[in-house]
This record gives C-alpha cells, sequence and structure tokens, in this order.
C-alpha cells in the first residue's frame, strides 16, 4: 500500500506514518523470515523490519527521491519480554 502512494505522489511532498507493530506481544514475524535469524523470533521480527525500510529507501532512489527525504526512525522503547512476564 505504501508503495502505490509513494508512487503515486513522487511529485509533491508527502509524509508517511508507518508504525510496526511486529517487535511488541504477540510478536510474530511473516513466514519469509520466521527462524531465520540468530536472535531467535525477536531477531526473525527486527530482520523484517529492516528488510522494508529497505524497500522504502530503495523505491525512493528507483524514483529519484533519496536527496530530500527527511526519514525519521522513532520506537517507544518498550519491552515486550516485560509485558510476558506479568
Amino acid at each position: 500500500m505504501w508503495v502505490k502512494f509513494i508512487e503515486e505522489n513522487k511529485d509533491c511532498p508527502f509524509f508517511i506514518y508507518l508504525a510496526h507493530n511486529m517487535p511488541h506481544v504477540k510478536i510474530d514475524a511473516s513466514a519469509q523470515f520466521n527462524g531465520k535469524s540468530a536472535g531467535e523470533l525477536y531477531g526473525d521480527v527486527v530482520e523484517e523490519i529492516d528488510w522494508n525500510v529497505g524497500r522504502i529507501l530503495d523505491l525512493l532512489k528507483e524514483l529519484k527521491l533519496e536527496k530530500n527525504p527527511t526519514i525519521l526512525f522513532r520506537s517507544d522503547n518498550g519491552s515486550w519480554s516485560e509485558l510476558e512476564q506479568r
């Protein structure tokens, strides 16, 4: 969905808020990433998020938009493991 949005709005300023809920309880990775990292399930999730961020950056480069973006990565720094112990 965000790929189409970027392509349709490439000629004007746009804002995308992309919040990944995958690293929070209940954490889960897609079949493509499940069991792939040395960091177990949480590592799989982080690798999937990283891959998706790479897709966005690749698309911006392909559309020649990589010179002037503002990209902000944020985290709530919450601990998923602490919640599981309750």
